[in-house]
């Protein structure tokens, strides 16, 4: 029977039943606390997406992307609870409705009396997870903190839900233009439905605020832009990906594709005027030492979910007796840079695919990281639809595994989580490797 003959059936309706008031049980009635109930909710939606994957030919593709789209709305009015991140954006918002930088002064110089801004509270202090620490937060993201202040005033659930509505905006045109992208690959559109469904690109994205779907969504549509031969205006969402998440500049080193000298100048001058102009309304000295310093120390102080770290810490305690992780940290910068520039470089002639190239740049870059939260696999899990790699469709289950370190008292993360974790997603991704020989001809250099 055709596609677009067959209905929804009895079991469409209610595994999107279960999904759709699972995401809604979890996002509005769950501490990150609650740990037991917190893993069983997101087992049973994790179970049902992998069910939609493997019966995803049996429905129309409409029908999927319309479920995609009810349980993103539905999340709606929700204020977060599995991250407190949030708190850090209203705080930046705020202080670009009073006409202060957000990169000139640390959080605790506002709780001075002589320093007091409208809307920085005491209470709104003590919910920031970093105020020892500059912000982070590219341009386009103050762009959207300073809307949801503006528009939200002294209300949090205000300035939610407007943020909220930024991001949703940014997964409903995922949604659109995913399939379209497949489809310039060559690819099936329902591959799509590996992002679109995913537990925790709902959850992290639409549920708990985090930037990595609208990043992806700019992503997307650089590389649709890019295959209708569209380099500037490809080459402006390249930037808009960059000024949400600083990630994406590890991707220009591959663009544009195929490789020509007059293709290059316009995309990395686009590129870079694009990002002069972007950040010129910020920049100043304080944004430079700043932004800078807070950027150093993610690298060399805060740990969180390292994979490759995880074993050179504990090789420098054996024998330094300290955390090493300063070290470390520069090193790991370094070994990623020179592997990603290898990636890029080395002459896989005309077999090299872009899109296998994205996905191990940001493999590369996540496996030397000493900091890899559950919302940093939406991107690669994104990015794996066009390869033949699904390993991170396990990692997005076992990622979300870290929350168990969320207690009453604090954060204490078990070592075997991360054993678990790494131990079975590198084992199915080394599986993978070995059923593809073409993957080892690849790396083989070509002859000219």
């Amino acid at each position: 029977m055709p596609e677009a003959d067959r209905g929804p059936s009895f079991r469409f309706y209610t595994a999107g039943f279960f999904l759709f008031f699972g995401f809604v049980f979890l996002v509005y009635s769950i501490e990150r606390t609650q740990t037991v109930e917190l893993i069983s909710v997101y087992t049973i939606l994790f179970a049902l997406y992998l069910w939609c994957l493997l019966n995803r030919d049996e429905y129309s593709f409409n029908q999927w992307k319309t479920l995609a789209a009810v349980i993103r709305l539905s999340l709606l009015f929700a204020i977060p609870a599995l991250s407190d991140d949030f708190y850090r954006f209203i705080w930046d918002g705020r202080l670009l409705t009073n006409g202060i930088n957000p990169f000139s002064e640390l959080p605790v110089f506002f709780m001075n009396p002589d320093n007091q801004v409208p809307g920085l509270t005491a209470d709104l202090f003590s919910k920031l997870n970093s105020p020892e620490y500059f912000t982070i937060y590219p341009p386009l993201n103050q762009f959207i903190f300073w809307m949801s202040a503006l528009i939200g005033g002294d209300s949090i659930l205000a300035s939610v839900i407007v943020m909220r509505l930024f991001l949703l905006a940014a997964e409903i045109g995922t949604i659109w233009l995913f399939p379209v992208v497949l489809d310039q690959y060559g690819l099936s559109r329902k591959l799509s439905l590996i992002y679109l469904l995913n537990p925790i690109v709902i959850i992290e994205t639409v549920g708990n605020l985090h930037f990595e779907g609208m990043m992806f969504f700019f992503v997307l549509l650089a590389l649709w832009l890019m295959n209708k031969n569209k380099l500037v205006v490809s080459a402006l969402s390249m930037t808009l990906a960059i000024c949400t998440k600083l990630i994406p500049l590890i991707f220009l080193i591959f663009l544009p594709k195929p490789y020509s000298f007059r293709r290059m100048l316009v995309y990395y001058g686009v590129t870079s005027a694009a990002l002069i102009v972007i950040f010129f309304p910020l920049i100043d000295l304080e944004l430079i030492r700043n932004f800078g310093s807070s950027v150093s120390l993610y690298f060399q102080r805060f740990e969180f979910n390292g994979s490759f770290y995880l074993i050179l810490r504990e090789i420098g305690f054996a024998f330094s007796g300290y955390n090493m992780i300063q070290q470390i940290g520069r090193g790991l910068v370094i070994f990623t840079f020179l592997a990603i520039m290898a990636l890029a470089f080395w002459p896989f002639g005309k077999k090299a695919i872009l899109t296998d190239q994205l996905f191990f740049a940001l493999g590369i870059y996540f496996m030397m990281s000493t900091t890899v939260h559950p919302w940093y696999v939406i991107t690669v899990l994104g990015l794996s639809a066009f390869t033949r790699y699904k390993s991170p469709i396990l990692w997005s289950f076992l990622i979300f595994l870290t929350y168990i370190g969320y207690t009453a008292d604090g954060f204490d993360l078990p070592l075997w989580v991360l054993f678990v974790e790494y131990g079975l997603v590198y084992g199915m991704f080394l599986f993978e490797l070995s059923k593809q020989f073409g993957w080892w001809a690849r790396l083989k250099p070509q002859p000219k």
